[in-house]
């Protein structure tokens, strides 16, 4: 039997499609584990129904990242790989197998 891949799902304000992955999808624990939450608001909106599925979130907020680097968000690519880098080091301690961000798609593997 295979392991289940370890996912983590990476967000901002909303993440759609997450509770029903948590809640409805046959292959959570057979085929995928959602293992983390990360998100790039201060909060999400499903944040405390996520957690209360064993799923730990984890906030990384991109304007207080680029606030204290006095830059701004659409003129920093720079600032931007230093975000990148600071979460796939947030990323880390969960061990997954992928993580994607839906608004970016990028995809970090894992370390």
């Amino acid at each position: 039997m295979l392991t289940p891949l370890r996912v983590a799902v990476l967000c901002s304000h909303r993440a759609p499609g997450l509770l029903h992955l948590l809640n409805a999808d046959p292959d959570r624990g057979r085929n995928f584990e959602v293992v983390c939450c990360v998100t790039s608001e201060s909060t999400f909106a499903e944040e405390v129904r996520v957690e209360r599925r064993g799923v730990p979130t984890r906030s990384h907020d991109i304007r207080a990242f680029y606030d204290a680097r006095q830059a701004r968000l659409s003129a920093a690519p720079d600032v931007r790989a230093a975000f990148d880098a600071d979460t796939a080091r947030l990323l880390k301690p969960y061990s997954p197998a992928s993580s994607r961000n839906r608004r970016c798609q990028r995809c970090w593997p894992s370390p």
